[in-house]
């Protein structure tokens, strides 16, 4: 059985079923109703009613520890000063952010990349270039995916990371940008979201982060869904990567489709072309049967053997979904 929160267009993102419910509420109830994936040529809101039979699909819920997805979380930022068309000066940015223990993404042999441009176009506008600060000063540049009308699914290392001194003191986003052209503006974060799996210990198979803007974005762009589903599901499926390579210039959307080539508990692979700066990126599809494009995991690293992404299982599921509901 697959478990969908499913994209959307620019209309009231959370159905009534999500009024008035703990955090112990959706813990039970939210596989059962989650938002359909919009985008801006759709005016509806459709519910998908999947059913809650995870152990016998092939699921292990409760496979995470539950300290490990402890939500962590900073805000208050103070108010983001407003970016120019061109953003940082290339000097001041740096794509290649790499943590300790981590290879930087790579492109394995021929470089099957494609530039979308235009950006601002189904799908591709809810894809987006993002400018990250950190205490230590360093400026980075990094991906992310609108999956609801303010919530930004990303990296756990472009929201945090203890080299560059912790939580980032300010993020901004720009979906579909395109070189100096910013058909949606600039959007600042007021929360970042991790999980102490990453934060506490910087874990790659939590390395998962969300941005909570401060503007309703996907009003206007629409938003991917998220998806778990058994490994006979993502594997040798056919996925997109789509994000902002600093060996492109970092301020262009490119993307890149192939299949997923191994799944574990935690990871997928796959031979997909990336660079730093494609951090974040959103491992995106459509599945048969099942309406809108979704998001299954979250790219974050890579070597010559494969690239790889933080596979959205069930309790990483849950877990986004619980930010979306109370953030």
């Amino acid at each position: 059985m697959l478990y969908w929160h499913h994209s959307s267009r620019p209309k009231s993102v959370f159905h009534p079923a999500f009024k008035g419910k703990t955090m112990s509420d959706l813990i039970s109830t939210h596989a059962l109703l989650a938002p359909e994936a919009q985008h801006p040529q759709r005016s509806d809101l459709c519910i998908e009613r999947v059913g809650d039979t995870a152990a016998s699909a092939g699921f292990n819920p409760g496979l995470e520890r539950a300290a490990d997805l402890t939500e962590t979380s900073v805000s208050g930022f103070a108010e983001a000063r407003e970016a120019s068309a061109a953003g940082m000066a290339d000097d001041e940015l740096d794509a290649l952010m790499n943590p300790t223990g981590f290879q930087t993404e790579v492109v394995i042999g021929f470089d099957d990349r494609i530039r979308i441009s235009p950006a601002n176009r189904w799908p591709w506008a809810v894809h987006g270039h993002m400018e990250m600060t950190f205490p230590d000063g360093r400026r980075f540049i990094g991906s992310g995916t609108m999956i609801n009308r303010h919530h930004v699914l990303t990296a756990g290392h472009c929201v945090f990371s203890r080299d560059n001194g912790g939580w980032a003191t300010e993020v901004i986003f720009q979906a579909a940008r395109d070189d100096g052209a910013l058909p949606f503006g600039t959007s600042s974060a007021v929360r970042l979201l991790s999980v102490a799996g990453w934060t506490n210990g910087e874990n790659p198979e939590f390395d998962m982060g969300m941005l909570i803007l401060g503007d309703e974005l996907g009003e206007r762009t629409g938003w991917h869904g998220i998806v778990t589903g058994p490994e006979a599901m993502l594997s040798n499926h056919r996925v997109n990567v789509s994000g902002y390579p600093g060996d492109k210039g970092g301020r262009t959307l490119w993307t890149h489709k192939d299949v997923i080539k191994s799944v574990t508990d935690t990871k997928v692979f796959y031979d997909i072309d990336t660079a730093g700066g494609q951090s974040g990126s959103g491992v995106w599809s459509v599945w048969d049967g099942h309406a809108g494009e979704k998001v299954c995991a979250i790219h974050t690293t890579g070597s010559q053997s494969g690239n790889g992404a933080v596979r959205i299982n069930r309790d990483k599921f849950d877990r986004i979904i619980g930010w979306m509901a109370r953030h």
